[in-house]
């Protein structure tokens, strides 16, 4: 409405006091459109046996021609409205096209990332685990029930070192799930049985074993056989040493805890 307005003020304007060229173009065509119209008012108050003066006719004729005008801008206003809120329409719809692109790229850039860390993790995995099996045949942990400390025995050359070796690197071997028959220090000394792997301990012996026949520390399941031995003492070449001569601490001073010939093959695997 106000931009009809400012119309129909700029065309009378115009009509009284012209500036430009194209104002003066404007003024013609609208004198001429006032004169059509006064002509046919004049006419139409003819026929219909009305006395119409042409100053009259000439003032009406401005109004319906000044009208006309105004409505010919507010047309041309909705035609502009409608146009702006296609291309708002369009701009909106194209804007959540992107976006809806962009969610879509980035959803699916994450799921790859996430699908190449999963499946990252999941060959680490087994990289770990082929290598602790590697590790579980080459080397076995044993309980000294002298020191009360484990140690590690390398089953193929027979080395021992209380060190754990650099090749476990964050991961270590769990101490052997058996019951160990060990002397504390009271006077006269009394026998008890312990348990490096559960740290459980008590004085009497877990029912259903029996000592060791080889190295009289550790117990073993009874079945009936009295030469029964633990899995560290069959076969001998993998047991942990029980005298003095051939303990850990002494195979220690013999063998390189980390020696390269140990590692080497580890790492080739």
């Amino acid at each position: 409405e106000l931009r009809v307005g400012r119309q129909i003020a700029h065309l009378q304007s115009v009509l009284r006091e012209p500036v430009t060229e194209e104002e003066t173009r404007l003024r013609a065509q609208c004198l001429d459109a006032v004169r059509k119209e006064a002509a046919r008012l004049i006419r139409r108050a003819a026929e219909s046996s009305v006395r119409m003066e042409f100053d009259e006719a000439e003032a009406l004729a401005t109004q319906k021609v000044l009208r006309r005008f105004g409505d010919d801008e507010g047309r041309a206003v909705d035609q502009e409205k409608a146009e702006a809120q296609v291309r708002r329409e369009e701009a909106l719809a194209q804007t959540r096209q992107e976006r809806q692109t962009q969610e879509k790229a980035a959803a699916a850039s994450h799921r790859s990332r996430a699908a190449r860390s999963i499946q990252g993790l999941w060959r680490g995995r087994q990289v770990r685990q082929g290598v602790r099996q590697v590790l579980r045949r080459t080397y076995a942990k044993e309980f000294d029930p002298m020191t009360m400390e484990c140690f590690y025995k390398n089953l193929e050359t027979g080395a021992a070192m209380w060190k754990k070796p650099l090749v476990f690197a964050s991961w270590d071997m769990p101490p052997p799930n058996r019951w160990f028959q060990l002397w504390d220090s009271w006077d006269p000394p009394q026998r008890y049985y312990f348990n490096p792997c559960t740290l459980e301990m008590q004085w009497e012996m877990p029912p259903g074993t029996v000592l060791c026949a080889t190295c009289q520390n550790a117990l073993v399941k009874w079945c009936g056989d009295p030469n029964e031995s633990c899995s560290s003492c069959v076969p001998r070449s993998r047991s942990a040493p029980s005298s003095a001569q051939d303990s850990p601490v002494e195979q220690q001073h013999q063998a390189l805890e980390t020696s390269s010939d140990e590692i080497l093959p580890l790492i080739q695997w």
